[in-house]
């Protein structure tokens, strides 16, 4: 029986598509052979040419600066978190603290204002006011302080490595120069002083209004200012004692100028003699009699 004309064979078309599948397969795979071996022979020459070209030689300078760069970054970053604790617990303490202050002028106000008002009472007020104007004047060199410290850390972005490096030790030996950890050290030693007077306003008033009040809290004052003296001494006394404070740094900035140092020693020239004839004298007194006559001849 004869296949009707424009009537396909369906097997013989089938076995045609999968020959045209499987030559195109094996084209596409030869090619990607062919990709891969020419990417591992371009490596290979990429390789071949990095070892016949010479090595750039490296900058001394480049390198220095990027040293100086990292220990700089790990410098500023253990300053700025140093002040700015210090600052922020400061700022704080000298809100509260004037507000203490101020609620106490104004309860002493309507005494002061009589013409009858006791002396006591008016100088009272008088070292609230030193108090207060402290205070305020410590909150302001505080928001100075913030300020001072946001320009130190703002870093330069235009230039070179070398550049911004000049730049950033320049504000670095400034900060040196200038004695920036000294002025700062004024901000706590302000607050302090203000507590101080805060105390002795507060101690005068109450003598004059309550007598077994102005006690506890001239004894309380009186037990601070002792051992903050004592923590003063110790810490002038002996520099690596963990117990500073700003005013033992600043007496013993005071101690170390060569100044004090050339009077100290002048004035160990003069009391030389002096602590000999003490000596001599103890001596004298505590030998058996005839002892000290006998060594002496």
């Amino acid at each position: 029986m004869e296949t009707p004309t424009g009537i396909l064979d369906v097997p013989a078309t089938d076995r045609l598509i999968q020959v045209l599948q499987l030559g195109f397969a094996d084209l596409a795979g030869n090619q990607k052979e062919q990709l891969r071996e020419q990417k591992e022979q371009a490596q290979r020459l990429y390789e071949a040419i990095g070892t016949v070209r010479p090595k750039a030689k490296s900058d001394k300078t480049i390198e220095f600066w990027n040293a100086h760069k990292i220990l700089m970054d790990e410098h500023d970053k253990e300053f700025k978190d140093r002040y700015s604790t210090d600052l922020n617990t400061g700022l704080v303490f000298a809100g509260l603290f004037s507000a203490v202050d101020s609620a106490f002028i104004i309860q002493i106000q309507p005494q002061v204002q009589d013409q009858s008002a006791e002396t006591i009472t008016i100088v009272a007020q008088s070292l609230l006011y030193i108090s207060l104007g402290t205070t305020l004047l410590a909150a302001l060199l505080g928001v100075l302080g913030m300020q001072w410290l946001g320009y130190y850390s703002a870093t330069e972005e235009r230039g070179s490595i070398a550049v911004r490096g000049h730049s950033r030790q320049q504000k670095l030996d400034g900060l040196r120069k200038w004695k920036f950890d000294m002025v700062m050290q004024t901000f706590p030693l302000l607050l302090q002083f203000g507590l101080l007077v805060f105390s002795v306003a507060l101690s005068v008033y109450l003598w004059n209004t309550r007598l077994a009040h102005a006690i506890i809290a001239v004894f309380f004052s009186l037990f601070g200012f002792i051992f903050y003296v004592v923590l003063v001494i110790s810490a002038v006394a002996a520099p690596h004692c963990p117990f500073q404070t700003p005013l033992a740094r600043f007496i013993f900035h005071i101690l170390e100028t060569n100044r004090v140092k050339k009077l100290s020693k002048s004035l160990s020239g003069y009391l030389t003699p002096l602590r000999e004839f003490i000596k001599a004298r103890h001596l004298a007194a505590c030998s058996p009699p005839g002892t000290w006559q006998q060594k002496q001849l």
